[in-house]
């Protein structure tokens, strides 16, 4: 089963992917436990 997340959790990952800030997606998926594929597709969304 995959894991839902809410609103408020892709929110505040969308921001730290976004410009000024712009985290490595790597770093932020080891910090986070949420998997580098759903963090790309989350980018990608953006």
């Amino acid at each position: 089963m995959k894991p839902t997340y809410d609103t408020a959790v892709r929110d505040a990952i969308s921001k730290r992917m976004s410009p000024p800030n712009r985290e490595c997606v790597a770093e932020m998926a080891r910090s986070t436990g949420i998997t580098t594929q759903t963090l790309y597709k989350w980018r990608s969304q953006l």
